[in-house]
């Protein structure tokens, strides 16, 4: 196995290391492991409700751009076949 293999947990892996010895050290002090885990999962859900709500944002503000651009070629190009066809109706 090379030095440098790929870890399927990728970045993931230090932070795990982390809370794996947290969890170890509140364990042998006397404590309960979830008073680890019960914060770490609270941050982690307020970090993918961050996400999830720039995600949201971007996509409806793509999907808003998407569809002015769309009117706007659709009155572009009603606009272009309205004088062309005032041009063949004064020939």
């Amino acid at each position: 196995m090379t030095p440098h293999a790929y870890s399927p947990l990728g970045i993931f892996e230090p932070i795990l290391l982390l809370v794996f010895t947290l969890m170890l050290f509140a364990g042998l002090a006397g404590g309960n492991a979830a008073m680890v885990l019960k914060p770490l999962f609270e941050i982690f859900a307020q970090l993918l409700g961050a996400f999830l709500s720039i995600f949201c944002a971007l996509l409806s503000t793509a999907l808003r751009v998407g569809f002015a651009f769309l009117l706007s070629a659709g009155q572009k190009l009603l606009s272009g076949l309205q004088e062309h066809s005032e041009r063949n109706s004064n020939r």
